[in-house]
């Protein structure tokens, strides 16, 4: 029932599997977009270039698939935002189409604002 109240925090991510794997956004949460993050449906994580810390999400992202396992963190943002945000909360989850190789990386975000209002 709560689903739909967590929907613009929620981002997608597909794993291209290669040498390196590379990470393309399927879905983008109407949050992370008014949050700033310079992000669109289709992009590639590298393609980001520096407006991302491209070894930390390379890391998070290879992380999840490896273990496969969630991962959380809560601090600055390695994506560069808007100023307001003075930190961010998210969780990384594995899903696997065939039950046991991640292809897919769900998100979900929650920001915390300088205002103290929270996102």
């Amino acid at each position: 029932m709560q689903v739909p109240d967590l929907l613009p925090n929620i981002w997608l991510i597909d794993v291209v599997r290669g040498t390196p794997n590379r990470y393309r956004y399927r879905l983008i949460g109407s949050t992370l977009t008014d949050a700033g993050a310079p992000i669109k449906p289709g992009m590639f994580i590298d393609e980001l270039g520096e407006r991302i810390e491209q070894d930390a999400a390379h890391a998070a992202f290879e992380r999840v698939l490896n273990t496969r396992q969630p991962d959380w963190r809560r601090g600055p943002p390695i994506i560069k935002h808007l100023k307001f945000i003075a930190t961010l909360e998210r969780v990384l989850l594995p899903l696997a189409e065939d039950g046991e190789t991640a292809d897919v990386i769900l998100g979900m975000t929650v920001f915390y604002l300088l205002d103290g209002k929270v996102r």
